[in-house]
């Protein structure tokens, strides 16, 4: 399954979100609780607009 430029760029906006939450976790940086939630709960809410379709994904299965 081939993803579009959206997608990449959810998924480089998430790793880079787990990567400031590890980095607060650590006391490298402090980041105020309310931007982590509240980027959290967008980076969650963009998985459901920019994700793939069941139908997409029974689509790539099914070519193997």
């Amino acid at each position: 399954m081939k993803l579009n430029a959206v997608q990449w760029a959810w998924i480089v906006a998430t790793v880079m979100y787990f990567a400031v939450v590890t980095l607060d976790i650590a006391d490298v940086l402090v980041i105020p609780n309310t931007f982590l939630i509240l980027s959290g709960l967008l980076l969650g809410l963009g998985s459901r607009a920019v994700g793939p379709s069941m139908a997409d994904i029974k689509k790539a299965h099914r070519r193997g």
